[in-house]
């Protein structure tokens, strides 16, 4: 390696060491007060829709664990979930000078909701160029993303909590991950969601991933895609 590539590599871990202290700086803030800055001059109460820090710190455990480079969310509110994978992804790749977004966040109501309190939170943080928004609902946007080709190394579900539309967002996000690929599904405390993923597990589509933290306390569940992906019969079914 030469001198001038040995810089520019330090250059680029400094880079990204000092964005990811920016964002465990912006999201201490939030943490500290229980309020976001939003859009306006207005604010957002962090409670009861943000992630907790613990939450937020063994979800970026598993991102970091998997090796999480491009990671894809449902539900975006404060943003808080979005800097814990943020962070973890910027320790994966070791550069802060990358092309495209490294976390796509869903949420059709982020300005109407949230004030946009994520994305000046993220802002604040100095990372904006490193997250992408789409602010139309999940269930239009996942399939253009497919279309489009896109892929990712982890999605976390934490959108509409109504059954059928966690089973569709793991639906289509099994396609954006592909096999071998995670899925983190929060609030498992919910019983629709803890539907949803059951159905998931008994049709053999994904399996919990057994060295993640355990969902009664962690209250996500971490699924793996599995690898033979989906050999079923045309009409196969089995309860959940």
């Amino acid at each position: 390696m030469t001198g001038r590539t040995t810089e520019a590599a330090a250059d680029s871990l400094s880079d990204a060491a000092t964005l990811r202290a920016r964002l465990a700086e912006a999201r201490s803030a939030i943490y500290r007060t229980g309020v976001a800055p939003g859009s306006n001059g207005t604010t957002v109460r962090a409670w009861p829709v943000g992630v907790t820090e613990e939450r937020g710190l063994a979800l970026a455990r598993v991102a970091k664990t998997h090796g999480a480079r491009r990671c894809i969310e449902t539900g975006f509110a404060l943003g808080l979930s979005a800097s814990f994978l943020l962070e973890s992804c910027l320790e994966n790749l070791h550069d802060a000078d990358t092309h495209g977004p490294l976390v796509t966040s869903i949420d059709p109501f982020e300005d109407a909701a949230w004030k946009n309190s994520g994305v000046l939170h993220l802002r604040s943080a100095g990372v904006g160029h490193l997250h992408r928004l789409i602010q139309q609902p999940s269930e239009y946007t996942l399939p253009e993303l497919i279309q489009a080709g896109e892929r990712f190394d982890l999605a976390f579900v934490d959108g509409d909590h109504r059954f059928e539309h966690v089973a569709l967002d793991i639906f289509y996000l099994r396609r954006l991950v592909g096999p071998e690929r995670i899925i983190v599904v929060d609030d498992m405390w919910m019983a629709s969601v803890r539907k949803a993923v059951a159905f998931y597990l008994s049709a053999g589509l994904c399996e919990l991933e057994p060295s993640a933290p355990d969902p009664r306390s962690a209250k996500f569940a971490v699924l793996r895609v599995v690898a033979k992906g989906d050999t079923r019969e045309w009409d196969h079914f089995a309860d959940f």
